[in-house]
């Protein structure tokens, strides 16, 4: 498992910076997502 990790570390290291938002933002577009999903399950 730890030599995935440091293989994908690299491979996200290679990728250019715009790349890197892009894939941040997705990050943390999903996480933000399944969290409202969450919170919006639990008024009802």
């Amino acid at each position: 498992f730890h030599e995935h990790a440091v293989e994908y570390y690299q491979n996200f290291q290679n990728l250019s910076n715009i790349q890197k938002g892009m894939f941040l933002l997705g990050i943390l577009s999903i996480t933000t997502q399944s969290n409202i999903t969450t919170e919006g399950q639990k008024r009802q």
